[in-house]
């Protein structure tokens, strides 16, 4: 059979200075739940698992096929040092291709297929081993079985909406977007004093000025214009405002979309319960996130943690300023992992669920958000007042990072009428300026002494 034609060029694009290289810590194969193409199965069942095993190394689900996990949820073909078991036994080219792919994303794009970095492996969190494209030829290998990824995209990019109501983009508009969110969160680094707000901030008020906007009236140049403007002055802008409190449905809206994020069901609990009560489960788990009384409900990954009960008003409580040179760790992990999903093209479009440009940015600054509180709740377990750690931001990235782009229940219309109500009243600033109250916070510069 004659090997398929690639129609668009692979193009890495990561943060500058990112590196990557495979370190077998094997956490990406806990608690992910794997997806198989048919081609998977039939190259898992040629491998001889299931005679050799005397069980199945799949199982289906609504009709799909996935890897089996074991009852600590890691995959049944992780070795004790970290390895796939197919891997070492087959190589590479004979695992699962979301195995395979994995760090890397490749989304289709106009000028080619961007291929980018997944920030939940541990690896690319600490940017540690060789540079991205040193990985090209084996990207190209990859997608001889994943031919989608580096066909043109089937819609064109929208600006604006969500489902049948969204506006296609004009030219220029979305790397309109693009342009003035990587000016913020690059824009930092420069000279600036420990007064400044942080760039999270600002990007929050670029994104919830861009939601509000009367897009329809304002397009083509006139858009770029507007972005330009906002990204430039938005560091200003939030510097001069007055510091409103988030409104309890802000921090309503905020929980909600933070369970969604880490929401990741078990296939076996799903099949053994049922879709009925399954679905009711569901929704009162997400009433009980919405209200935040009480205590935080257990979600994977929290066990390995604590088995303390975390009360969710300790979450939001004032905390100290994490030392200067931890702080500065924080802010380059978060500043990676952002221009990630901005470069790697998985912020909208066909990288997340179809979005547009404008909410999809709205739900990028949500998962910041989304992060901080989390690692809020990383630093509770310690005690009430303890700062953020850099640990904690990892494992909240991480959290955070495994659904992104991935999970059905963020594709729905019911997420961008959330982010709405998040930008509406200055609610995306209010809540940053919550999370992060000290600008100092992320940037690490003590006050009088300068630029970093």
């Amino acid at each position: 059979m004659p090997p398929r034609s690639v129609a668009l060029p692979i193009i890495v694009r990561t943060p500058a200075g990112q590196r990557y290289s495979c370190h077998s810590c094997g956490a990406c194969c806990r608690d992910f739940t794997v997806q198989l193409r048919a081609e998977d199965v039939d190259r898992l069942k040629k491998q001889g698992w299931e005679r050799e095993r005397g069980e199945p190394v799949t199982t289906t689900f609504r009709g799909r096929h996935f890897l089996r996990q074991r009852d600590d949820g890691s995959c049944t073909f992780l070795q004790p040092d970290g390895r796939c078991e197919v891997h070492a036994r087959f190589g590479l080219q004979e695992k699962p291709v979301a195995c395979r792919f994995f760090p890397f994303s490749v989304v289709p794009s106009a000028s080619g297929a961007i291929a980018g970095l997944n920030f939940a492996c541990q690896s690319v969190q600490r940017s540690v081993g060789e540079k991205p494209e040193s990985h090209l030829a084996d990207l190209r290998a990859m997608v001889a079985d994943a031919p989608e990824l580096v066909a043109p995209p089937r819609s064109p990019p929208s600006i604006t909406g969500w489902s049948t109501a969204r506006l296609p983009a004009q030219p220029g508009e979305v790397e309109a977007v693009l342009n003035g969110a990587l000016c913020i969160v690059d824009g930092h680094r420069g000279a600036r004093s420990s007064q400044d707000p942080s760039w999270i901030t600002a990007l929050c008020f670029f994104s919830q000025s861009l939601v509000n906007a009367d897009i329809p009236r304002v397009r083509g140049d006139r858009f770029v214009e507007l972005a330009s403007v906002l990204a430039e002055h938005a560091v200003q802008e939030v510097a001069l405002a007055e510091a409103d409190a988030p409104r309890p449905r802000d921090w309503a809206f905020l929980r909600g979309a933070i369970h969604l994020r880490i929401h990741s069901p078990r296939l076996e609990s799903l099949q053994s319960r049922g879709w009925l009560r399954s679905a009711w489960s569901d929704l009162r788990l997400s009433r009980a996130w919405s209200r935040g009384r009480g205590t935080v409900p257990a979600f994977r990954g929290l066990e390995a943690i604590s088995t303390s009960p975390i009360d969710f008003a300790t979450i939001t409580a004032d905390r100290p300023v994490p030392d200067a040179a931890v702080a500065r760790e924080i802010d380059d992990l978060l500043v990676r992992w952002v221009s990630a999903r901005l470069l790697g093209e998985r912020a909208w479009g066909a990288g997340y669920y179809g979005m547009s440009a404008i909410f999809g940015l709205a739900a990028l600054t949500v998962d910041v958000l989304a992060v901080l509180w989390l690692a809020r709740l990383h630093a509770s377990v310690t005690s009430a007042t303890s700062p953020l750690t850099l640990e904690g931001v990892q494992w909240s990235v991480g959290h955070v990072e495994r659904t992104a782009g991935r999970v059905p229940w963020l594709s729905t219309a019911a997420e961008p009428l959330r982010l709405r109500g998040l930008a509406q009243n200055g609610g995306l600033v209010a809540l940053a300026r919550a999370l992060t109250p000290v600008p100092a916070h992320f940037t690490g510069t003590p006050r009088g002494q300068g630029s970093r």
